[in-house]
């Protein structure tokens, strides 16, 4: 008999510890998602910031790339008249 109350005991503990765990195990779960699209989403800014680094340092030293990024945005020397054509 005390054997069979130790065993329900035993049985009713382990459900009880199971439902308790079952809530934080998928919040647990959803946390670990959330952590690796953070990384992911960092690492693609520090890549963005490097390309970014790397295009900053060209416009100060490389006056043809200077030169090429300010026309490709549509910018003119003073005395240059801009003609576009329709396709």
């Amino acid at each position: 008999m005390y054997r069979m109350t130790w065993v329900l005991i035993t049985v009713a503990f382990v459900i009880i510890a199971v439902a308790w765990s079952i809530p934080n195990y998928t919040k647990y779960k959803e946390m670990q998602l959330l952590r690796a699209a953070k990384i992911e989403d960092k690492q693609l800014l520090e890549a963005r910031v490097d390309h970014l680094k790397i295009k900053q340092e060209r416009l100060a030293t490389d006056p043809a790339f200077l030169e090429r990024t300010a026309r490709n945005e549509g910018m003119s020397k003073s005395n240059e008249t801009v003609c576009k054509m329709a396709p």
